[in-house]
């Protein structure tokens, strides 16, 4: 079966300037995305259409160097788009490079119609990889994601089959102004990669926007570390983790000492200025799989996978001793309590957390700035406290 190649042209192009404009309009007031690069890539895929679809009725300097520069510069802006949306610095010279080469390779090339249309073949081959590398190595896996990989792999193939084609001597097929079975197909998977990219990048902007409008909502706005639901939420997977693995999970209870007089005292912006001070020492002492977060108030809860009570008890030292020998800005000595337990076998989420909370109450009782925490064995409770010399 045969379409109609003007009529397949005519519905890309109206295609592309209604993805344009909708994209554009998303983007409107909301330049942190990426939307209006991406807005302005279709913009320019839109005038690559025009322009090459308006062959031999406009001159070949315009139509061949015109629309091949476009389209070559629609691709930098999707990948412009792309990088700034996932948070990669933009190379400059990947952008600008391929709109440069096109314009002189198909300027030098303008009378060659088979080495046009190899360096066609080979700069679309490349700008397409390089956007399906840059999305298969990203880190967000969603449908807008998915989308967009089949719009590239779709283009992809669509490139690849026409330098096939002209490897294989079939220059006239290759050739958009030729009315063929296999140049309608082509165009029409065009129109469907361009539709499946604009909605995919869109997705994506939208899944990525709603990601960290999440973790803003798990985190304290003083401190930044994790607040109680999320906390909640990693210690019973933690807790799951260890049913299944076995693997040991420790909890250290944090609470700094007399925090109610530096407020009274010092004023309440000291005493915010220790709660961010002690998190960022915390936060420098443990590990990228260790999680901390804000209990409440000036009590914090230190989830640590992994970790043996020894373990868990040597870092608490570590922080405890950090911590004295820290100053503070119009503020004395700063000292906190701990409460260290590791989770026994069947013990739930808040059995463990009651443990932890009742060694915290006992390093306070003993005198404060001190680690309490104890262990089950065979011979019965072991109690092991750490306190400064």
């Amino acid at each position: 079966m045969q379409l109609d190649m003007p009529t397949l042209w005519m519905m890309l192009l109206l295609s592309c300037a209604t993805q344009t404009l909708s994209v554009g309009w998303v983007a409107y007031r909301n330049s942190g995305d990426g939307l209006g690069i991406w807005a302005g890539g279709l913009a320019l895929d839109t005038l690559a259409i025009v322009l090459l679809g308006l062959r031999e009725r406009i001159p070949d300097l315009l139509s061949i160097v015109g629309g091949n520069v476009a389209l070559a510069s629609a691709y930098a802006c999707f990948l412009a788009a792309l990088l700034q949306l996932l948070g990669y610095r933009r190379r400059g010279w990947l952008c600008w490079a391929p709109p440069v080469l096109a314009a002189a390779g198909f300027a030098y090339w303008l009378d060659d119609l088979l080495a046009r249309l190899l360096f066609s073949g080979v700069l679309c081959t490349a700008q397409l990889g390089i956007l399906l590398g840059l999305l298969i190595a990203s880190r967000p896996v969603g449908r807008g994601r998915h989308l967009l990989v089949g719009a590239f792999a779709i283009s992809l193939c669509i490139s690849l089959l026409r330098f096939l084609l002209l490897l294989s001597g079939q220059v006239e097929i290759v050739d958009v102004t030729v009315e063929v079975p296999i140049q309608s197909w082509l165009v029409l998977a065009s129109f469907v990669s361009t539709v499946l990219g604009a909605n995919g990048f869109v997705l994506m902007a939208k899944e990525l926007a709603d990601q960290r409008f999440r973790l803003l909502a798990q985190k304290d706005g003083l401190t930044g570390a994790w607040n109680r639901a999320r906390l909640e939420e990693v210690a019973r997977r933690e807790i799951e983790r260890q049913q299944r693995h076995g693997h040991p999970v420790s909890l250290m209870m944090i609470d700094i000492d007399r925090f109610k007089q530096i407020n009274d005292r010092f004023g309440h912006a000291a005493g915010d200025r220790v709660l961010v001070a002690f998190c960022r020492l915390v936060q420098g002492s443990i590990r990228a799989s260790d999680v901390l977060g804000r209990w409440g108030g000036e009590e914090f809860l230190l989830v640590l996978p992994d970790t043996s009570l020894s373990s868990a008890v040597e870092l608490a030292e570590r922080i405890r001793s950090l911590l004295a020998a820290q100053s503070f800005p119009d503020v004395e000595k700063v000292t906190a309590s701990f409460g260290v337990t590791t989770r026994q076998a069947e013990e739930s989420w808040a059995q463990w957390l009651h443990r932890s909370d009742l060694l915290l109450y006992r390093a306070k009782a003993g005198g404060r700035d001190r680690v309490e925490a104890y262990e089950e064995s065979t011979q019965g409770t072991v109690r092991l406290s750490e306190q400064p010399a």
